[in-house]
């Protein structure tokens, strides 16, 4: 059974913020509007530029493992809700993973379309390496269509034969945003997310692995842990990758929340117990293979 709070959290929620009819600009607004929230004036949060990309450095004031590094890139449809918009996650990520959260504030569709967004986040970890960080103290993370740029990144990076993280981990993430189907939770849908794919791969076609990683090959990946919640449609592209990468005898771990939707780990910051557990276990894998 879902805990008290979480179902609570549910009973308000009628599918609107992400409704497939919705135009471009309806869409950014709503996005933009459930973001932005303050962080805590204990958290630090300095930007700076990695491989020539802004982003920001986010430390938990709780934080006591100085070694070690996640690089994130955030959700919002590809649209909306730009680094500043995300800087309570990354503070969220800091927190309850007890690292240095490197956020990338990659350029958003469709002023700038794909591959942008996917290049921005490959030059932020490349230059995270160029500054002395070892790749063996990084770990990429991603949340929603950020945990699909997670996996094109790590595609892109391998077949530039660049040094890879140590590991890497994906939030609900977005695969697939070329299937156009009526799949839903009460916070997302399937075909909402094929419109905002369409929004960021401009004239390339949504199949292609580096818009939709779903359909890549996955040899010679670092470990990676994906997580989604059971009644998110997301969860079925999750154990499709899951059984390539098992096929090719790469390290993957899935994790299935039961009964939770579409983006329950941003449910943290409200205490919900199952967000909670479900990042304990991301810092569990984290630190399982973050070496320095």
């Amino acid at each position: 059974m879902p805990s008290t709070i979480y179902q609570s959290i549910i009973d308000t929620l009628d599918g609107s913020l992400t409704s497939p009819t919705d135009n471009l600009a309806t869409a950014r607004d709503k996005m933009n509007a459930v973001h932005g929230h303050p962080i805590d004036a204990t958290t630090q949060a300095q930007w700076i530029e990695y491989g020539g990309v802004r982003c920001a450095l986010v430390t938990a004031a709780e934080v006591t493992d100085f070694e070690q590094y996640l690089i994130y890139f955030h959700g919002g449809a590809f649209i909306a809700a730009d680094g500043d918009g995300f800087l309570f996650y990354a503070e969220m990520l800091s927190r309850n993973l007890n690292v240095r959260v490197v956020m990338v504030d990659y350029r958003l569709a469709p002023t700038d379309l794909f591959p942008a967004a996917l290049d921005d986040c490959c030059n932020a970890y490349l230059g995270m390496l160029a500054n002395d960080i070892p790749a063996s103290s990084i770990a990429m993370i991603g949340d929603s269509c950020g945990g699909g740029l997670v996996l094109s990144s790590l595609l892109k990076l391998r077949d530039k034969h660049a040094t890879l993280p140590c590991c890497a981990i994906t939030l609900c993430g977005w695969f697939d945003v070329a299937t156009d189907n009526n799949n839903q939770d009460p916070l997302y849908h399937q075909s909402y997310c094929h419109q905002r794919g369409l929004d960021y791969a401009g004239d390339e076609k949504l199949d292609n692995p580096l818009i939709s990683p779903v359909f890549a090959h996955f040899q010679q990946l670092p470990p990676l842990l994906l997580q989604a919640g059971s009644v998110d449609p997301t969860a079925e592209q999750a154990n499709i990758i899951y059984q390539k990468i098992l096929a090719t005898g790469g390290v993957v771990e899935l994790d299935i929340s039961e009964d939770m939707l579409h983006g329950f780990h941003g449910l943290a910051n409200l205490g919900v117990p199952e967000s909670l557990a479900a990042l304990a276990r991301a810092k569990i894998f984290c630190k399982r293979y973050q070496l320095y």
